[in-house]
């Protein structure tokens, strides 16, 4: 344990592997040895290490979670879900375990039941602040923001000088309409740890988004100082930066960043509104080059079909609303537009689109 905590890892392995010659079935060597070899990637090792802990210790839950840990980090999702199940269901009071389970179901796409999961944990956990920032996430992805709100003020409580609770806190005020709250929860939140780099882009974004350009900027220089002028999220915020500074042209360069760092519509987004109001020919072809990459970005596809229409380019406007109404078969505003459409272009479908959009 001591060579563990020096990260000397050659000499932690020789001694548990010394200690497992004098008393083979050591449970504490075989868990270290088990813990060491799947963080070196020797799968295999790591789970005749973790199961030979389990010949001696079959209820030891931190090794049921590890081997849960292990079956995740290879592939294999159904079998960490189904041991962290049944040990949640062994032993209902093991915290880690179910903490763990509740991440992978939310990974799965099984939100309610991760929700389920959290709920009970923090009732049985009432004063633990990782079981209510956890049923706090959960609560926040299900839309439940003021639920969620609440959980983080009551685990904040519990551990006032923990930053990521913060940084949760100020999400969940965000989603509720509260700026200045948020604010001041991401303000706490960098006085607890000013690299928290999660935190300092959110109140970039919050004090751009607010007018509060100088104050952006003093932030966006902590993170190009810490992140690096050529982390693409740094490259994002300066070009939507220059944008509010009314710099299109200057922010091109920084969106292009963006765009190649792989952060998405937001980034292409930033690029066709720098392109657009600096003037350069054809702005469209950003938006036209994302969709044909990733056809299913609604949000592009709508920046697409509103800049055709009101450039009267009805044709490729059509083109854009009539795949998101396939999509969206029941918005009222995109069926509008598009019976608009139809209706300039003599299309005899605009009758029954409006008629649609009026349901």
């Amino acid at each position: 344990a001591l060579f563990m905590s020096a990260g000397q890892a050659d000499d932690a392995t020789a001694w548990f592997e010394d200690t497992l010659k004098i008393d083979p079935a050591n449970a504490a060597a075989h868990f270290n040895l088990g813990r060491m070899t799947a963080a070196a990637g020797d799968a295999e090792a790591a789970e005749g290490h973790f199961n030979a802990v389990l010949e001696t210790q079959p209820d030891n839950a931190a090794t049921h979670t590890a081997l849960a840990q292990l079956a995740w980090s290879t592939g294999r999702r159904a079998e960490a879900i189904r041991r962290l199940d049944e040990l949640a269901n062994s032993q209902p009071d093991a915290l880690q375990p179910r903490l763990l389970l509740a991440r992978y179901l939310q990974a799965e796409g099984e939100g309610a039941r991760a929700l389920e999961v959290a709920r009970e944990t923090a009732t049985r956990h009432p004063e633990n602040p990782d079981a209510l920032n956890t049923f706090g996430r959960m609560l926040f992805d299900a839309g439940q923001h003021a639920e969620a709100l609440r959980t983080y003020e009551q685990a904040i409580s519990l551990s006032p000088g923990n930053p990521q609770l913060l940084f949760n806190r100020a999400r969940a005020d965000l989603a509720l309409g509260q700026p200045d709250r948020a604010r001041e929860a991401l303000r706490n939140a960098l006085a607890l740890d000013p690299d928290f780099a999660a935190a300092r882009f959110a109140l970039v974004d919050l004090d751009r988004r607010a007018g509060r350009l100088d104050a952006a900027e003093s932030g966006l220089a902590a993170l190009k100082q810490n992140q690096g002028a050529d982390d693409p999220g740094v490259a994002l915020l300066e070009g939507e930066l220059l944008l509010a500074r009314r710099e299109p042209a200057e922010a091109v360069a920084a969106f292009e960043k963006a765009r190649a760092g792989g952060l998405g519509s937001r980034a292409v987004v930033g690029l066709f509104q720098a392109k657009l109001q600096s003037g350069a020919p054809e702005p469209e072809r950003v938006l036209e080059e994302a969709l044909e990459a990733t056809p299913d970005d609604a949000p592009v596809r709508v920046l697409a079909a509103d800049y055709y229409l009101r450039n009267q380019r009805y044709a490729e406007a059509i083109g854009h609303y009539e795949t998101l109404v396939r999509r969206q078969p029941d918005n009222a505003a995109l069926l509008n537009n598009l019976a608009w459409l139809y209706n300039e272009a003599d299309d005899p479908r605009a009758l029954e689109t409006a008629e649609r959009a009026h349901a």
